[in-house]
């Protein structure tokens, strides 16, 4: 393993720590969507919601699949 290695392995986790961070906030709603519209606001807000929700969790998916190659697992 190589100094760099190292580097990208710590910049991960990281990356994945606040990504978890993230998903905490949006999912206990400290991270809220406005929509101004006509009567149906609050269920798109909602559906963005857990469009972002599922995109972080995507994301951080990826970096756990990244760092298999030096081993590690969740």
């Amino acid at each position: 393993m190589l100094i760099s290695d190292i580097g990208e392995i710590v910049s991960a986790y990281q990356q994945i720590t606040r990504l978890d961070q993230l998903i905490d906030a949006a999912k206990s709603g400290k991270i809220t969507v406005q929509v101004n519209g006509a009567g149906q606001g609050e269920e798109i807000a909602e559906a963005v919601q857990k469009e972002v929700v599922m995109f972080l969790r995507s994301q951080r998916g990826d970096i756990v699949r990244s760092l298999a190659k030096w081993g590690f697992e969740e």
